[in-house]
């Protein structure tokens, strides 16, 4: 009973320990790689920062016919972490953030109306 307890420790730990690798190489402008090991570890953590990197290089560094999909890819990466975790904030506002930057591919300059779904709970209505 003890060993399956702690090989399930041991790769939970493993998992967390790399959440910060993802956040170092956004830190570090590695977005794309962030994005591809964020996918890897697939824990919400892990996801939120694979959603923030698509973000960034789409915003930074893709060129303007790839934007859209970095865009995309970057809600998706969001949405999946929330479904694992829909209490982990960080899900939430990493599906709003990615059009931000790029309203005009989705016809709405207002995107936060797009990360709480109808009947989430979510009560603030926006401006």
């Amino acid at each position: 009973m003890k060993r399956p307890f702690i090989l399930l420790t041991s790769l939970l730990s493993l998992a967390l320990a790399q959440a910060p690798q993802v956040e170092a190489l956004v830190d570090a402008g590695r977005f794309q790689e962030a994005y591809e090991m964020g996918l890897k570890l697939s824990t919400p953590e892990a996801l939120a920062l694979a959603a923030k990197g698509a973000s960034f290089y789409a915003m930074y560094q893709a060129k303007d016919a790839e934007k859209r999909a970095w865009f995309e890819r970057a809600e998706k990466a969001a949405s999946q972490a929330i479904a694992k975790a829909p209490d982990y904030p960080e899900g939430y506002f990493e599906r709003a953030g990615p059009w931000e930057g790029y309203p005009s591919t989705r016809g709405s300059s207002r995107p936060w109306r797009r990360a709480w779904p109808p009947g989430s709970g979510a009560t603030w209505k926006g401006p």
